[in-house]
């Protein structure tokens, strides 16, 4: 009776573990994809300003084409909010984000909403009419591929917590068979046959299943009742999900039910039910279960740690979010590319042509500390923070003029603010460092560097350049960063050497600052973003991303973390619960004789269990280095508290309660 109790609580929380997944990543996938119309094409308009934007929503209405828009305005209270406009022929079925982080608009849309867009759009127009329209108006409209996020990706990266999942509910079902042996060696006494033994204990499994769907369901429902969140996409969803799921325990069950071709009449027939070997073997999984769990609950108050860290972060440096960037590249299209000499001659031309337009709205800052102050490199290099900040080779900075005229006043030697000079390499290296020809040698080889950025991919040799000049600054000067978060706390960069850009570096070295979330640019939103990736394709290489995207993807990592770590503990408690009773259980059963015999002779309970308590003190003593290395060692002294308490409560009822028929042999 209570090893049905525990399995349906256990059942439960496998389908919230289930259900989440399925909410958190294959449905939030779903609604990325299908916000939208989804077979309709998209295409981008080049040379997207206001006036020809309007000529092509006058042609495209004229002609009677249905037309939809996405827009991502800028959020400054960190929920990602979407704008769908469509024209009036279009039916949209509305979709709706599961996320409290995500908001979705469906709008109708008219020719001012088209014309402050970024020119892309979705179309039910043939490619023959696109034509056509391209013709007309003199101007040039491209197709877009469709960049749909795979599911597989969403199941790889699932992988491990549903294998570690569905190893934890094939051991939960094993121990549940387990607890019927009892009852099917009755039945298989009385002239069952093993395939009725197996569908009693499906009808008895199947209720419990459904019951299980029925609460989550009920959970899911409510939530999303309560947020206003209910979605006929979702629940359709979690349904599949639920019976997918439960098909799987279906199969679990199937496999345990092959115990039932090893029942022993014989052994039933002296009481003999389960053996010593059984007992021990459940001991060991029993320590294996309290370590599991002890660990688990040790890593789940870390990642809330980080996670409550991250919120606090990200409140902080709200105001990075209008900046966009990339986080690194595509690897298949990345490999593509550089594996051309004529491809990367292309795409540095491309990026070279985008800072070139986008001047006046990109920031540069690459600060070279930032990739290295961590503990690893400290370990590795042996040095320190403070060490780097001492040193040329580490302590350098590359700006541009815009960043440098917003967020820096680095002093001359005069005690004046520093004027740059207009279209002219400059390097600001401060006053400790005059007169080092290591320090010039070390500017003059960096400059160089990124000068000839090109030539490393394309196996071209390198030229030596000397148009810079290097301006001393006074010492201790703090370099400014807008995303200080890079940096541990009350840590400050100064005496930095600043390279001043203006435009003259390799296109694939501002391609490479892009990618690593360097070099932004102050747009309206993430969609003019994407935009200016495609005009220049760069779209298939680059993500669309902000200088606060590494932090809201470490908050939805550490989000998913926690809730994942938290639902696994309470399956992990809830499986250790159901082994401790069993075990108790086993351990009466197994030593009923010898047990029932000590309580005769006048033993009393403490005595009669010194071998069981000594398993427990055992457990206690290997607790201690758990402890050691700071895990939370709670639930192993809950443990053996609930294991003791159990064996008591066991002596009682099934020793003292039957001591006549235990000394009968029965």
């Amino acid at each position: 009776m209570y090893m049905k109790k525990f399995l349906l609580i256990f059942l439960i929380g496998q389908m919230l573990v289930c259900s989440f997944i399925y909410g958190q990543s294959f449905y939030d996938i779903y609604f990325l994809n299908n916000m939208g119309v989804a077979h309709y094409n998209t295409y981008y308009l080049e040379e997207a300003n206001g006036v020809n934007l309007g000529y092509l929503y006058d042609e495209l209405m004229a002609r009677h084409i249905s037309v939809e828009i996405i827009k991502e305005p800028i959020s400054m209270d960190g929920i990602q909010r979407y704008e769908v406009y469509d024209t009036k022929d279009i039916l949209v079925s509305p979709i709706k984000p599961l996320s409290q982080e995500k908001e979705i608009k469906y709008l109708s849309l008219n020719k001012e909403d088209f014309s402050d867009s970024t020119g892309k759009f979705k179309t039910n127009a043939s490619l023959k009419q696109i034509k056509a329209i391209t013709q007309k108006l003199g101007i040039t409209i491209k197709p877009i591929k469709k960049d749909k996020i795979s599911y597989f990706q969403v199941a790889k990266n699932n992988a491990m917590n549903l294998l570690i999942l569905l190893i934890i509910t094939q051991f939960t079902l094993l121990i549940y068979t387990m607890s019927r042996m009892k009852v099917n060696a009755i039945k298989k006494l009385n002239g069952f046959s093993s395939s009725i033994m197996v569908v009693d204990s499906f009808s008895e499994f199947i209720p419990m299943q459904f019951i299980a769907c029925l609460v989550t369901f009920f959970l899911h429902l409510s939530y999303c009742l309560l947020n206003r969140k209910l979605s006929w996409d979702y629940v359709i969803g979690l349904f599949l999900t639920f019976i997918v799921i439960g098909l799987i325990n279906i199969l679990l069950l199937l496999l345990t039910q092959i115990s039932i071709r090893f029942i022993d009449i014989n052994a039933m027939m002296k009481n003999h039910m389960y053996s010593s070997t059984m007992n021990n073997a459940i001991h060991v999984v029993k320590i294996v279960f309290i370590v599991v769990v002890t660990i688990s609950i040790s890593l789940l108050t870390r990642e809330l740690n980080n996670y409550n860290a991250s919120v606090h972060k990200i409140n902080k440096y709200r105001m990075l979010s209008k900046y966009f960037t990339s986080n690194g590249f595509n690897s298949d299209e990345y490999d593509k590319v550089f594996s051309s000499h004529h491809h990367i001659d292309l795409l540095s031309k491309h990026v070279k042509n985008l800072y070139k337009e986008y001047e006046d709205k990109a920031i540069l800052m690459d600060a070279n500390i930032t990739s290295i102050a961590n503990d690893s490199y400290y370990q590795m290099h042996n040095t320190s923070f403070e060490k780097l900040n001492d040193s040329y080779t580490d302590n350098y900075v590359v700006v541009n003029k815009k960043y440098y005229d917003q967020y820096m006043n680095d002093v001359g030697l005069d005690g004046k603010r520093i004027s740059l000079p207009q279209n002219q390499s400059v390097i600001l290296v401060p006053e400790r460092y005059k007169g080092n020809k290591k320090v010039d040698a070390f500017c003059h080889e960096q400059y160089n560097a990124m000068m000839n950025y090109d030539s490393y991919y394309q196996g071209q040799v390198e030229q030596d350049f000397h148009d810079f000049t290097i301006i001393y600054i006074k010492d201790n000067q703090l370099t400014p960063l807008l995303n200080t978060y890079l940096l541990e706390t009350g840590k400050d960069i100064k005496n930095s050497i600043v390279f001043i850009d203006h435009g003259q570096f390799a296109g694939t070295w501002y391609l490479s600052e892009i990618s690593n979330g360097k070099l932004a640019f102050a747009l309206k939103d993430r969609d003019e973003y994407k935009m200016l990736l495609n005009k220049y394709h760069l779209n298939n290489l680059l993500s669309a991303g902000t200088l606060l995207t590494p932090l809201s993807d470490d908050i939805r990592y550490y989000e998913f973390l926690v809730y994942q770590s938290f639902v696994f503990v309470i399956l992990f408690v809830i499986t250790l619960m159901m082994i401790i009773f069993f075990s108790s259980y086993l351990e009466i059963m197994v030593n009923r004789k010898k047990f029932a015999l000590k309580y005769l002779m006048g033993y009393s309970r403490i005595k009669s269990m010194k071998y069981q308590l000594c398993i427990e003190m055992i457990i206690l003593v290997l607790s201690l280095p758990l402890f050691i290395f700071k895990q939370n060692i709670l639930i192993i002294f809950i443990s053996v508290f609930l294991n003791l308490t159990l064996l008591f409560i066991m002596h009682n009822k099934l020793i003292i309660g039957n001591i006549s028929d235990i000394m009968k042999g029965e």
